[in-house]
């Protein structure tokens, strides 16, 4: 009888102990949509300032170089500062991290704010600013992505993912429209306008204090302090010792600094060339938008393809189409804006193909040990692509004008992917993936003998065998 009541104590201990872990469980979730919904307040406040702050310099300048510098200053803090952040997410409290960094964004933003309030605004200081204010956005976007896999449970993560993806697509729609509905207001000017991003950062700020975020902590030791050196090191090497990939690498690269101009352009574009007011923009831009939504959704729904290079190589193809026949539009015509906003639509709808084929190229073909480094490597390189892209292209621009910029770095990029697609092992790429994809549902390839022995070559680069063996790209 002893013995029996002991068991059942030992069984309603660990009956105790798994209903504290699912209530911990609950409790997390619970805190994570509290702070998911306060991020996405505070991310429509940024879309909206975002929105003034480009739409002025663009109607006060007039400038194509003036524009290339906002991009450099804006984006390029990003580039340089998110693997920092990364780390510090790592080392120090998430939840007082993100409250600093949000608060010091809401103090540059007042700042700004009282600026053009007093009439003291200057396009210096305005460029200053998107400098700190992209500084501490390149902290805040690691750092909170870094939360959700500890407040998330496993089963939900890629459904939460999925929402943050929709939401923030649904955000840059909204925001341009609030933004040009507000500085079309008699009265309201854009100094007022600024304190949305006050507004909605104290609307975050307000379930940040009430919820618990788990910290995860890691020692400060010599191997974590080589890190960054250590692990860009070793991600290229794996890139390197995976045959197509540094090629893939120089695709993207070369992907990000052509086709950034029509981007960072697309404001002087939309007043300079065709006259357009803050709401033509507005237009312009929610419809581009839309189109990264629409497309994102229905990369959701479908398989894929299992060619994702010849995938990536026709969508790259289609979007230069249609860059290029941006240019053609006629500035009298009087629908040109819907017209422009639907080019954009039709251009923007390939960037979910071309990131989905990026990435499970990557996925497949690099091994899942080196994946994370491999990852953060591309990262640090291939977007620090678009920034100078913008920057160069105003540069340009301001010489020989926006559509011509908008001609040639089409034309580049389809000749410069074209070239590095025949002349590179990306072209072998599709081949391999559909072996290793076979190879992992345990199909037997059927091919000829020569074929064959191509492919096991092929497939020990791939699966990282001798590291040693490099391959000229």
């Amino acid at each position: 009888m002893a013995e029996s009541n002991i068991q059942l104590s030992g069984t309603e201990n660990v009956s105790k102990e798994v209903s504290e872990i699912i209530d911990d469980s609950k409790r997390r979730f619970r805190h994570f949509l509290y702070f998911f919904s306060g991020q996405q307040a505070s991310l429509l406040g940024s879309s909206i300032v975002s929105f003034a702050i480009i739409w002025w310099l663009t109607i006060t300048t007039q400038s194509e170089l003036m524009l290339g510098i906002a991009s450099l200053v804006s984006l390029g803090p990003y580039v340089l500062v998110a693997p920092i952040s990364g780390v510090l997410a790592d080392r120090f409290s998430r939840k007082k991290l993100l409250i600093i960094t949000d608060a010091f964004q809401a103090v540059v933003t007042v700042t700004l704010s009282i600026l053009f309030l007093t009439n003291h605004n200057s396009i210096a200081a305005v460029l200053v600013i998107l400098g700190i204010r992209g500084t501490a956005q390149a902290f805040h976007a690691p750092i909170s992505m870094s939360i959700a896999p500890t407040m998330v449970p496993q089963k939900h993560l890629s459904r939460i993912n999925g929402l943050s993806y929709l939401f923030g697509g649904l955000i840059y729609i909204i925001g341009p429209i609030i933004g040009a509905s507000l500085l079309a207001i008699p009265g309201i000017n854009i100094g007022m306008i600024l304190w949305a991003d006050v507004i909605t950062f104290v609307i975050a700020l307000i379930p940040l204090l009430i919820i618990t975020i788990p910290s995860v902590v890691k020692q400060v030791t010599e191997e974590v302090q080589q890190s960054f050196v250590a692990q860009f090191m070793e991600g290229y090497n794996a890139l390197k010792g995976t045959k197509g990939m540094l090629a893939l690498l120089f695709g993207a690269m070369a992907i990000n600094f052509l086709m950034s101009p029509l981007l960072g352009l697309l404001p002087l574009f939309v007043n300079k060339i065709h006259g357009g007011t803050e709401v033509s923009y507005a237009i312009v831009v929610s419809m581009l938008q839309a189109a990264i939504v629409v497309g994102g959704l229905i990369m959701s729904l479908i398989k894929g393809s299992n060619k994702p290079i010849i995938f990536l190589l026709f969508s790259l193809t289609f979007q230069v189409f249609c860059q290029i026949a941006l240019t053609f539009i006629p500035s009298n015509f009087n629908g040109r804006f819907w017209t422009i906003g639907a080019v954009l639509f039709l251009y923007a709808l390939p960037f979910a193909i071309i990131d989905v084929s990026f990435i499970t190229s990557i996925q497949v073909l690099v091994p899942k040990e080196k994946l994370g480094r491999v990852i953060a490597t591309i990262m640090a390189i291939s977007p620090a692509m678009r920034p100078l892209g913008q920057f160069l292209s105003g540069v340009i621009a301001e010489f020989v004008g926006i559509n011509a910029v908008l001609i040639a770095s089409g034309i580049l990029t389809a000749v410069v992917f074209g070239l590095i697609y025949l002349f590179t092992p990306l072209r072998q790429l599709d081949s391999v993936i559909q072996k290793v994809m076979a190879k992992a549902n345990g199909i037997k390839d059927k091919k000829d003998t020569e074929e064959e022995e191509a492919f096991e070559i092929l497939i020990e680069d791939t699966e990282q065998k001798p590291l040693q063996i490099h391959t000229s790209t």
